[in-house]
């Protein structure tokens, strides 16, 4: 790896890290605004931001990957947009934090649907991205 690719590489993953962060923020501020307006009546369980950022981040690597297979863009595309951007904006850590406290809390239920959302919705974007860009 270049210096340059991987400046770009580091520069497109901080790019992906603060759209991860915008997003938990918008998360944040809606269910304030829910739980101002509809007091302990309303609740939506916080971890839609983790869903939103892991499956764009599968969809964006996935046009990224056919447009290096299928168009000859430059492999230099997949470091800079999957392990820079996509790598910045997707987040296993925070998802593995959000199983654990439902395993902690009791919601098995829960935690099995986080778990087959990620990765159902991960692979169906990540494929309707290689799909749209092949």
């Amino acid at each position: 790896m270049t210096p340059t690719l991987a400046l770009a590489v580091a520069l497109a993953a901080g790019i992906g890290a603060v759209l991860r962060a915008v997003v938990e923020l918008a998360q944040t501020r809606v269910l304030d605004r829910l739980h101002a307006r509809h007091g302990g009546r309303w609740f939506v369980h916080p971890g839609w931001a983790t869903l939103l950022v892991n499956v764009s981040g599968s969809a964006l690597l996935g046009v990224v990957a056919a447009l290096v297979a299928v168009h000859g863009w430059n492999e230099a595309w997949l470091a800079v947009a999957g392990a820079g951007l996509a790598g910045g904006l997707t987040t296993f850590s925070t998802l593995a934090v959000e199983l654990a406290d439902d395993a902690r809390g009791g919601a098995r239920g829960r935690l099995l649907a986080r778990l087959v959302a990620h990765v159902a919705l991960g692979l169906a974007a990540a494929g309707a991205g290689y799909a749209l860009a092949g």
